[in-house]
């Protein structure tokens, strides 16, 4: 679900390169589950490693990335294909030491889409019952409300959460999948992201904000070789259009920070 680094299907994995196959019925989330909270609890891992954050309103925090397989969207410009299905099978348990060990101050859960998994909110739990940050990177289309209500019945600080949740634009394939009640249970703590590559993107952006009001940050990042300029000049324009869903002190207009540091390339930091 992310860019790399990040969850969601943002960035070309290559140049013109365009991702077509389709989840299988096995990859798509349930809407309830039941939590487990033994032990024993498993995830599927494609890859951890300790970087920076590359976006969004945690950019430049040391960070420890725990990308989990599996996704229910394949977005045409998606830079993570390899988290679509495999991954290590790995306790929780041994996850959980293993980010705490890294003495990052704050853990990215993402994916692929990390919801998928039973395991990724006793993950996340976990961590933010040791008194650590968590950033969850979500694509939208699985309801946040069982997540944050494991959350509250847990001792973990609520506070210590930040949701980063995608909404997908026309340019991904995926529009109008996500979950829209979503839009309405992010605080104003956490981040809503539009991936955006071209005018119709954010103009679809405008219109889903006037329909589902959020109290979100707003954050809007070029797809990975668009063309930045142009999109940064018309994010500039619609942003001061009086009555602008994503007025100034709203909205930001941010790049991935990582991606000019190390490139394109599975975990950019320290493995």
């Amino acid at each position: 679900m992310g860019e790399r680094g990040h969850a969601g299907c943002a960035t070309p994995a290559g140049s013109g390169s365009r991702v077509s196959r389709r989840p299988d019925s096995k990859t798509l989330c349930p809407t309830r589950w039941r939590w487990t909270g033994g032990r024993r609890v498993k995830v599927r891992v494609a890859e951890r490693f300790l970087s920076l954050q590359g976006e969004g309103l945690t950019t430049g925090v040391p960070t420890y990335f725990i990308r989990l397989s599996g996704c229910n969207l394949r977005c045409s410009w998606c830079d993570t294909p390899y988290a679509f299905e495999g991954g290590e099978e790995v306790e929780v348990a041994s996850v959980v030491e293993e980010a705490l060990s890294s003495g990052a101050p704050r853990v990215c859960i993402t994916g692929g889409e990390p919801l998928l998994q039973r395991g990724a909110v006793e993950l996340l739990v976990k961590i933010l019952e040791r008194g650590v940050g968590v950033d969850l990177e979500t694509n939208g289309t699985i309801p946040l409300l069982p997540v944050l209500e494991r959350v509250e019945r847990s001792s973990a600080d609520p506070g210590h959460l930040l949701i980063s949740m995608d909404v997908k634009c026309p340019s991904s394939g995926e529009e109008g999948k996500t979950h829209w009640e979503n839009l309405k249970l992010l605080r104003e703590s956490d981040q809503l992201k539009f991936v955006v590559a071209d005018e119709e993107d954010i103009l679809y952006a405008e219109r889903v904000l006037k329909q589902h009001p959020t109290r979100a940050e707003l954050l809007f990042t070029p797809v990975w070789g668009a063309p930045v300029k142009a999109l940064a000049e018309l994010f500039l324009r619609e942003s001061l259009r009086e009555r602008s869903p994503i007025a100034p002190g709203r909205a930001r207009f941010l790049l991935q920070m990582h991606k000019y540091i190390w490139g394109e390339g599975r975990g950019e930091g320290i493995g």
